[in-house]
C-alpha cells in the first residue's frame, strides 16, 4: 500500500540556519528585490502588457521560492515567502482594467516586502555548521577593491550568475559619469569636445602620459562595450572573468572622480 506524502506546516518547522555565507545570501536576496522592484513598475497601458508582467512576475516569484529553499536548511522560510504572498478574494463581476493593475502590483509589493523582511532578518539566522566560506571570502575581498558605486551595483548581478549584465553595467555606470561631467558619453569626446583634465599625475613633467592612459583606458571600456554588445552574455562566461572586468571599469571610475573640465587656452 502506497504511504501518502505528507508536508509539514511552515510553523511547525524549526528555526532554520543558512547553508551559505550570510552576506552570499544577503545579495542574493537583494537581487531579486531590485529585479522584482523593475517588474512591479513596468509599464501597463493595456491587458497584453499585463499579461506579460504576470508571466514576468510568475517566473520571478518562483525562482525566489527555489532560491529560499536552497539556501537554509529547511523550507519554513520559502513556504512563509510563498503563503505571506498569496490574498483571496471574491469578484462580484468583471473587475476594471485599472483594479487588475492595481491587484498586480499590490500582489509584487507584498511579495517584495517579503523579501525585504527576510533580507533584514538574516543577522538574527545563524550559519548552519560547516559552512564553506574561504571561496566567497575571496570574492568579498576582491570586491572590497571595487569602487564603491561599481560594488554596489554590479556585485549582485555577478553572485547571482548574471555575468554579462554586471559586466555591461560597470561600463554603463562608467559612461554615465563620462555624461555627467563633459555632457559625452565616449571616452575620446571626453577628453576632446568635453576637456576633461584627471587630476592626480604622479609629476607634472609626466602630465599628458597621465592624461592620455586615462583617456585611452576609457576607450578600452567604449570599444569592450561595443564588443560585448552582440551577445546576450556579453562572452563573460564565468565570475573571475566578470570581475576583471568590474576591476577595469572600477579603476577609470576611480579616476574619473578626480575629474574636472578645463577650458583650453
Amino acid at each position: 500500500m502506497a504511504t501518502r506524502k505528507t508536508t509539514t506546516p511552515a510553523a511547525k518547522l524549526p528555526q532554520p540556519e543558512l547553508l551559505q555565507p550570510r552576506d552570499e545570501v544577503r545579495l542574493q536576496i537583494a537581487d531579486r528585490i531590485t529585479k522584482g522592484q523593475d517588474i512591479q513598475n513596468s509599464s501597463i497601458t493595456n491587458d497584453q502588457e499585463l499579461e506579460g508582467v504576470r508571466n514576468k512576475r510568475k517566473i520571478w516569484h518562483e525562482y525566489n521560492e527555489e532560491l529560499l529553499s536552497r539556501v537554509f536548511t529547511n523550507e519554513k522560510e520559502a513556504k512563509e515567502y510563498k503563503s505571506n504572498s498569496s490574498i483571496s478574494f471574491i469578484s462580484m463581476g468583471p473587475t476594471p482594467f485599472y483594479e487588475k493593475v492595481d491587484d498586480f502590483r499590490n500582489s509584487m509589493k507584498r511579495r517584495i516586502s517579503n523579501l525585504e523582511s527576510l533580507q533584514e532578518r538574516l543577522v538574527l539566522i545563524p550559519e548552519a555548521k560547516g559552512v564553506v566560506k574561504n571561496e566567497v571570502e575571496d570574492m568579498q575581498g576582491i570586491s572590497s577593491l571595487l569602487h564603491p558605486i561599481i560594488r554596489k551595483e554590479c556585485v549582485g548581478l555577478v553572485e547571482s550568475g548574471y555575468f554579462g549584465e554586471a559586466v555591461e553595467k560597470s561600463f554603463k555606470i562608467v559612461r554615465d559619469k563620462l555624461r555627467i561631467l563633459t555632457g559625452h558619453e565616449t571616452s575620446s569626446e571626453a577628453f576632446g569636445k568635453g576637456n576633461l583634465f584627471i587630476k592626480g599625475a604622479a609629476a607634472s613633467n609626466v602630465e599628458d602620459d597621465f592624461q592620455s592612459a586615462v583617456k585611452f583606458l576609457g576607450m578600452s571600456i567604449d570599444f569592450f562595450r561595443n564588443e560585448k554588445a552582440h551577445t546576450i552574455t556579453a562572452n563573460v562566461s564565468n565570475e573571475d572573468r566578470a570581475y576583471q572586468y568590474l576591476i577595469l571599469s572600477s579603476i577609470a571610475l576611480q579616476h574619473l572622480d578626480q575629474g574636472e573640465i578645463r577650458k583650453s587656452a
